[in-house]
């Protein structure tokens, strides 16, 4: 998933996507992160995967089948199924060396175990994981450490440290789903300044990563020219007591996560249904209920362009939720896959939507302008709010 990606998996539009000849010049990915700060990163998403599934009781490791949430079970063995294919097996799927659990392969491997069936595997014991887990991820830290001038082996271990961190976001989403409690990692957001909006003239916009700029998914490569329109976007995403006087002037049904109770309206946090304050940024809003509130309002969401040309000029309160854009999950210009090709190529159908900005428990490590994260309208689960612009 983006962690950020989609949790279904469609088998039939990954198994007809083209497998890459040849690796691609890894050098337009850098400049990367010394080969001893991945080594910290990967054992920094480690510790967190740990903090967030550690305590989980045997049923809960499993749980119970839905469309959007994976089981614990099989998430924690596909991070090790990943990072191994990538760094210790090699990567090229045509050229892998065996996995270390004999099995792995058909068990975790994302493109072609269907979502449905991940509950009911022949699953390798839950601390054999965590094993398999630990030591593949010190198995990449001595690889960086013996080829530490490698642009593949750097570029490889910053799509493991990030596709971790992605499913650890996942992880997250899950305990608050399920009302398990909140970690250290599940920190409070903070308040925002609701009144202010940002006024910007348009102009010309490189849209997009440019090569040599850092490690980036297929999605933002690579950057092109567009015109921008002058646009006015709010300075924060709409808070609680925004979006809740346009729940009450309308009827309109709460949002996921939320109820009216005698003592007023209550947002669950994971484990915990309290009062929000006013000033916190509303989120578990779906894109349908984003476009609702503009449509009341009288404002529109942000393109994706107009939010990556105000982030780029400094765009404040970034990092609080995922926001919603108006943008469809689209290719760019010239758009080829990477090595990781099921991240982006199978989801370019029309029915994802474009979020930018990051939440707040996506690592700023993985965050730039030019992230696009992407969900389907109807998700509400993750911690997704939205801004405005001015008609």
């Amino acid at each position: 998933m983006s962690a950020a990606q989609p949790t279904l998996t469609d088998i039939s539009r990954v198994a007809a996507l083209p497998r890459p000849v040849a690796w691609p010049d890894f050098g337009q990915f850098a400049p990367y992160a010394k080969p001893e700060v991945l080594c910290a990163w990967l054992r920094d998403a480690f510790a967190t995967t740990r903090e967030l599934l550690g305590d989980l009781s045997p049923a809960q490791r499993l749980g119970s089948y839905h469309s959007v949430i994976n089981p614990p079970m099989w998430e924690l063995a596909h991070l090790a199924w990943f990072a191994e294919r990538w760094l210790v097996r090699r990567g090229d799927l045509g050229k892998l060396t065996a996995p270390w659990l004999s099995r792995a392969d058909g068990l975790y491997n994302s493109a072609t175990v269907a979502h449905a069936a991940r509950w009911a595997l022949p699953f390798y014991p839950w601390e054999e994981s965590w094993f398999y887990l630990e030591h593949v991820t010190e198995l990449i830290c001595e690889r960086l450490l013996r080829e530490p001038d490698s642009d593949e082996v750097r570029y490889l271990a910053t799509l493991c440290v990030f596709h971790q961190d992605m499913h650890n976001e996942a992880f997250a989403i899950h305990r608050q789903f399920h009302g398990y409690p909140a970690t250290p990692f599940c920190r409070a957001t903070p308040r925002v300044n609701p009144a202010s909006e940002l006024a910007f003239g348009g102009g010309s916009l490189r849209l997009g990563a440019e090569p040599a700029s850092g490690f980036v998914f297929c999605n933002e490569m690579w950057a092109h020219d567009v015109t921008v329109a002058p646009f006015t976007i709010s300075a924060a995403p709409v808070t609680v007591g925004e979006y809740l006087a346009f729940i009450r002037a309308t009827n309109r049904p709460l949002p996921q996560f939320w109820s009216n109770t005698v003592v007023g309206l209550r947002q669950k946090h994971f484990n915990v249904w309290r009062i929000p304050d006013d000033d916190e940024p509303m989120r578990h809003v779906n894109a349908h209920e984003a476009q609702a509130y503009c449509d009341w309002a009288g404002c529109r969401l942000p393109t994706e362009t107009e939010w990556e040309f105000a982030a780029t000029a400094g765009l404040p309160k970034t990092g609080l939720v995922w926001e919603w854009t108006a943008s469809s999950f689209a290719p760019y210009p010239g758009f080829a896959v990477g090595p990781y090709q099921e991240y982006s190529q199978p989801w370019f159908d029309g029915s994802y939507q474009v979020l930018r900005g990051g939440s707040f428990l996506t690592p700023s490590r993985m965050l730039r302008p030019s992230f696009r994260n992407f969900y389907q309208p109807t998700r509400n689960d993750m911690f997704c709010g939205f801004r405005t612009c001015t008609l």
